[in-house]
């Protein structure tokens, strides 16, 4: 399955969510082999959101300098954070956007349809959408 960056970060938090559902979002328990293709499914957008946030931060580094508070004594000390500056954050959103633009192969297998017929789950309209994206409606 072939997805954008930038989608696949909006899918994932979703579809977490759905995986961690808390009692009142579903009449029975998930099932396991739903359960199961959705840990797997979460497992690669991890990683992938992982690779995603080195990159990040890394641009992060690149345009961005590091902030200094002065202490009541007058000495200079480092906060331990690094901000984009005012004059990068044009080139820095850039090359942010492109690196969420880029269209990504998960490997990953579709759920068949038929695990998620019958589940129980209390779907929101965001979250039906955005897992239909991951179920082969041709596959029970």
């Amino acid at each position: 399955m072939k997805i954008v960056l930038s989608e696949l970060l909006e899918d994932f938090q979703v579809i977490k969510k759905v995986l961690n559902h808390p009692i009142d979002t579903v009449v029975a328990p998930i099932d396991s082999k739903l359960s199961y293709r959705l840990t797997k499914i979460t497992n690669k957008m991890l990683s992938v959101a992982r690779d995603y946030s080195k990159a990040h931060n890394a641009l992060v580094i690149k345009y961005g300098t590091e902030k200094i508070e002065t202490l009541p004594s007058g000495e200079l000390k480092s906060t331990g954070r690094i901000e984009v500056t005012k004059e990068n954050t044009e080139v820095f959103t850039k090359e942010d956007e492109a690196l969420k633009a880029v269209e990504i192969d998960l490997g990953i297998d579709l759920i068949p349809v038929g695990i998620i017929n019958g589940t129980g789950l209390k779907l929101t309209a965001q979250e039906r959408v955005v897992l239909e994206k991951y179920v082969d409606q041709n596959k029970e």
